[in-house]
């Protein structure tokens, strides 16, 4: 079942505040307002971003640039995987858009889209895994936003150079053949954000953050307690505790990953010694950092948790969820015109 929302203009959602979230031709809310006029959490963009699909729960307000998709048949179909199949067709309604002017999805062009039901059971697996993910970006999103919002100082700030508050300094070689020869409880920290392997030495206890220097080079490690740091790996330690967090500068490097990454250089990119010295980082006082630990740390923390313990930045989950749902739906997505000789899912109009 498709409808549009209704009109509203900026001025009344600038004189009518509220607590209700509205939602148009985007993601976010275009503001709040007193008053909503749904509670169907799926919807597709009719003008300006067509095709665009929104997810809002609770009561919000839909305006006239938005379809809502709510089942006929609840039994028959989870909004929520509607939501992820849509997603994966973004290609398939953008072409339903006319493109004459300021592009527009119609209600009799959106109506006509087949889309595949299978039963569900499967319909149900489907938005666990994918929801998964869902949830891990969108709250790396919130993570990286807030982190944006902290450490960015514009100027108001000591400025030093990484070398003057800590010491950088590689770990040792480290052979593959070791690894697999001398097993241990010590977990092995080299050229990636993951483990490499554990063995039976460490050499390093007091110095959980380090820097890729080759391989992934800029990329931030962090392993407390006892591990081996090969030579592909900087160890950062901090000169005076009583000015500068290590988790401060773990925060803090980790949003300026890209310059980091920068001063890499080299066929096979590699990070020199110097250049890292001399990286420029902001400094405020002890008690700020320790504000800005507090805050960020359980985002990280849940970040981890939801991804299993795999690091990693948003366009790599983005990456990740675009792969997985695509393999989720290719099954059901094959040409839906060609003679199927197995038992095929069930296939609906969109108006169904």
């Amino acid at each position: 079942m498709l409808k549009a929302g209704k009109a509203l203009s900026k001025q009344y959602i600038n004189t009518h505040p509220g607590p209700f979230p509205v939602i148009g031709a985007a993601q976010q809310p275009l503001g709040f307002v007193n008053t909503y006029n749904t509670e169907d959490p799926l919807g597709i963009t009719g003008a300006g971003t067509v095709g665009h699909l929104t997810w809002c729960e609770g009561k919000y307000f839909r305006t006239d640039h938005n379809w809502s998709c709510p089942p006929k048949q609840p039994d028959l179909l989870l909004p929520r995987y509607l939501y992820h199949l849509l997603t994966d067709m973004h290609r398939e309604l953008h072409a339903l858009a006319s493109h004459d002017g300021i592009p527009r999805l119609n209600q009799c062009n959106l109506a006509k889209l087949i889309i595949p039901i299978p039963a569900l059971k499967h319909q149900q697996d489907i938005v666990t895994k994918l929801d998964t993910l869902t949830e891990l970006e969108a709250q790396m999103q919130r993570y990286r936003y807030l982190r944006r919002q902290l450490l960015d100082f514009n100027g108001n700030v000591t400025i030093k150079a990484l070398g003057e508050i800590c010491t950088v300094k590689t770990g040792k070689a480290l052979s593959k053949k070791y690894i697999n020869t001398h097993p241990g409880p010590f977990p092995v920290i080299s050229n990636a954000a993951g483990i490499a392997g554990y063995v039976d030495q460490w050499n390093s206890d007091d110095a959980p953050l380090g820097i890729v220097r080759s391989g992934s080079p800029g990329e931030l490690t962090w392993c407390e307690d006892k591990h081996f740091r090969t030579h592909d790996n900087y160890a950062c330690t901090i000169i005076d505790p009583a000015h500068t967090s290590e988790r401060y500068l773990f925060h803090l490097l980790s949003h300026m990953q890209p310059q980091l990454q920068a001063l890499a250089y080299g066929v096979v990119p590699y990070l020199n010694h110097k250049p890292l010295s001399r990286f420029k980082v902001p400094i405020p006082p002890l008690k700020v950092q320790t504000a800005i630990v507090e805050t960020l740390d359980p985002y990280h923390a849940l970040i981890h948790d939801l991804g299993q313990g795999i690091p990693g930045e948003i366009a790599g989950r983005k990456q990740q969820l675009k792969f997985l749902r695509t393999e989720m739906f290719k099954p059901y997505l094959l040409d839906l015109n060609q003679s199927k000789e197995d038992t095929p899912p069930i296939h609906h109009d969109m108006a169904a």
